[in-house]
């Protein structure tokens, strides 16, 4: 949408409404200036603009509050202290013997929160001795010099420099990504092994595992922050904190693990192993200067394909490439000759076809053409006798969503070491070739497979029942069973359950979670149940429920009995159930029994889609 136009939108969405606004982190002072003829005149609102410039505190007037943030008085620098260095302490309260030294770094934090949650969660992860705190601290007093931002960046290098050396490289590695960026969780992991930073398996734990206890590990330190969770807990995107990512830049350029190029970038005449391109005039001084490239990671649309060749020609040692999102239509041929090569994603390129060449590639672990226009691959990719990643997955020339996937060639079955393999098209040899493939855990197969039934009644228990023993089972969607009361309670023994989703799939009137059932469960979907209209949670069920929704039951005019004892619950959707729930939802009264129940979730969302309402009623 252009700019003109999302500010008619934004106008007239706002009008005679009342709102607040909240722009944080505001660098520049024209910001404001720019956008405030977007927001209409005649309606109760607020602007908050938070800001690390107090620059941008100049547009204030006599009539704006300007708040300037204060440090930490000494007594919460002390709370925020103990909760987080000794946050599995039921009391959280610093030991006797170790107070003089806790002094001392709260001292030294001199009551920024960011500094004492950074020297918190170091020490957390030390054994609260006086020996092992005094080291520490001992270290930090050698690093007491000028810095940026006073006080936060040798905190910051202390717990750097505290990380062990595999850890240190894969976080030097997060800070390559642009600034703010949403990371995903496999194809940071995936980045990780190629680059050989995950190396040493613990016990029986694949690769994949020990590097996701790399990340959890970086995010229990602060170094990372976690931006969504999936249904099971695990992080699905995290980001870097953007003074964090700029001590972490610092330290990767000085010593030569990598460089982000921009416009206003020089190219280093020293080493450099790893190149993050996020501009699209990028020019190399000398072949010469990328001699020692091991990466290549590009964050822009649009990319030359002349000057990759310029780069691969030279860069004999490159292990990862990675042009996700780029319009790039064809692979330099030079690309076929990177022996060294371990990673290679295509994924949201325009890529039509790989060339047989592509054989040659013998030390691929990682190859992603998913959304792509790769409709074949080629024999040639049934040598990659290493790979353990394929995803390909393609729209057809006219879109037909019933002819998507990618064909893959008669000797994908000799590809014995593949984990993953997605999204492929159905046909008879490949479906018989999958028996081959014993190291497979993941596979999404398209056009035109599926099978659809609906199980007899009177057996439903005895199947459910004699599913008890599948403590591993994590995820279950049913559709169109004609689940009732009795046959529901059989699903009770499936206590790993961490999502279940109903489609069609309830007949009954009443649906009751009895106490301590579905430990497991974090997301509840409940759709298409005609007759529902009521349902009892008793307290010490669903206790790691975070997600709930009800779509299409008309008949439900009451909240769940018992939702208030879910305290886990972040988020809740109501679409067409009855209509006077949600008109008594969105009047928000906050004395109404109804609206108390959900007085602590987050988020909660209705929809009538005949009323064409869709609206955040908390």
């Amino acid at each position: 949408m252009e700019t003109r136009s999302l500010g008619e939108v934004i106008c007239n969405h706002l009008n005679g409404k009342r709102f607040i606004l909240v722009l944080d982190d505001v660098w520049e002072k024209d910001v404001w200036i720019k956008i405030m003829n977007v927001f209409p005149a005649n309606c109760i609102s607020r602007f908050v603009l938070t800001s690390r410039h107090k620059e941008v505190a100049s547009l204030a007037t006599s009539s704006v509050c300007i708040m300037g943030l204060e440090l930490l008085e000494e007594r919460h620098s002390w709370e925020l202290f103990c909760n987080v260095a000794f946050r599995n302490n039921d009391d959280k309260r610093c030991p006797i013997e170790l107070h003089d030294l806790a002094a001392k770094f709260i001292k030294i934090c001199e009551g920024l929160p960011l500094a004492i949650t950074c020297i918190g969660h170091l020490l957390f992860f030390k054994h609260p001795t006086h020996s092992e705190w005094k080291k520490v601290h001992d270290d930090l007093v050698l690093q007491l010099t000028k810095h940026v931002i006073p006080g936060v960046d040798m905190i910051l290098k202390l717990s750097l420099e505290d990380l062990p050396y595999e850890l240190k490289n894969c976080f030097l590695h997060c800070a390559l990504f642009p600034e703010d960026y949403e990371m995903n969780r496999k194809r940071l992991i995936r980045h990780w092994i190629a680059a050989g930073f995950i190396i040493v398996q613990r016990g029986n734990q694949a690769l994949e595992e020990v590097a996701e206890g790399y990340l959890n590990e970086l995010v229990n330190r602060s170094l990372l922050q976690v931006v969504e969770r999936n249904e099971f807990g695990r992080v699905r995107r995290c980001r870097m904190h953007d003074i964090v990512r700029h001590l972490a830049l610092d330290k990767a350029e000085n010593e030569g693990f990598g460089i982000i190029y921009e416009d206003s970038t020089t190219f280093p005449a020293g080493v450099t192993r790893r190149l993050s391109i996020e501009s699209t005039n990028f020019e190399l001084p000398s072949q010469s200067s990328v001699r020692h490239i091991r990466a290549v990671h590009a964050f822009t649309s649009s990319i030359s394909v002349d000057l990759l060749r310029q780069i691969f020609a030279s860069s004999n040692l490159l292990s990862t490439l990675d042009l996700q999102g780029t319009q790039i239509k064809i692979l330099p041929d030079v690309v076929f000759n990177l022996f060294n090569l371990r990673f290679l994603s295509l994924r949201y390129c325009e890529i039509e076809v790989l060339p047989e060449a592509v054989g040659r590639l013998v030390n691929l672990e990682v190859l992603d053409a998913y959304s792509t226009r790769l409709l074949s691959l080629p024999k040639g990719v049934a040598k990659l006798k290493k790979l353990k990643f394929l995803y390909v997955w393609a729209f057809s020339p006219d879109f037909n969503v019933f002819d998507c996937g990618t064909e893959v060639p008669r000797g994908i079955r000799n590809l014995t070491g593949l984990h993953t393999l997605q999204s492929v098209k159905a046909n008879f040899e490949t479906l018989c070739g999958i028996a081959a493939l014993s190291e497979l855990r993941t596979f999404a197969i398209s056009n035109k497979l599926s099978l659809v039934g609906q199980l007899e009644k009177k057996q439903i228990p005895q199947i459910l029942l004699s599913w008890s023993h599948l403590m591993s089972l994590t995820r279950l969607s049913l559709a169109f069973t004609k689940l009732d009361d009795d046959s529901f309670s059989s699903l009770r023994a499936l206590r790993g359950l961490c999502r279940l989703e109903l489609s069609k799939a309830y007949d009954g009137t009443t649906l009751c979670f009895p106490t301590k059932s579905f430990p497991r469960l974090r997301f509840l979907g409940i759709m298409g149940a005609a007759q529902l209209n009521h349902v009892d949670i008793e307290e010490g069920a669903l206790e790691s429920l975070v997600d709930l929704m009800f779509i299409q039951c008309p008949e439900l005019k009451h909240l769940p009995h018992g939702i208030e004892y879910l305290a886990a619950l972040k988020e809740l959707r109501l679409e067409d159930t009855a209509t006077q729930l949600i008109e008594k939802l969105r009047k928000k009264h906050e004395a109404d029994e109804e609206f108390m129940k959900i007085s602590h979730i987050r988020k909660v969302f209705v929809m009538l889609t005949e009323k064409n309402i869709w609206e955040r009623v908390r």
